[in-house]
């Protein structure tokens, strides 16, 4: 499987290559804007829950702050902070 995250241009090249963009499926995640309580809401039910798969208590450390700084070190995408909870966890 093949996965090309964080970088919007790489659509442009998929589409460029036919055989490659008949084999792929894209996907779009918008910006995170954490202004928005439904935002907040996935984030924190998606690190409770890669947490829990780890068996790891979260609790402590689910808070506005550690969000912020979860979305600032991700570059507010999606995909990569999907990627660096998963590996936080693994180690």
């Amino acid at each position: 499987m093949l996965i090309l995250l964080g970088v919007h241009s790489l659509a442009l090249q998929i589409v460029k290559e036919q055989q490659l963009a008949f084999l792929l499926r894209t996907t779009h995640f918008e910006t995170i804007d954490l202004s928005r309580q439904a935002v907040m809401d996935k984030l924190l039910q998606l690190t409770f829950t890669y947490a829990q798969m780890a068996g790891i208590d979260f609790s402590l450390l689910a808070k506005k702050d550690f969000l912020e700084r979860l979305f600032c070190a991700c570059c507010n995408r999606w995909g990569l902070v999907i990627e660096m909870l998963i590996e936080a966890f693994r180690h």
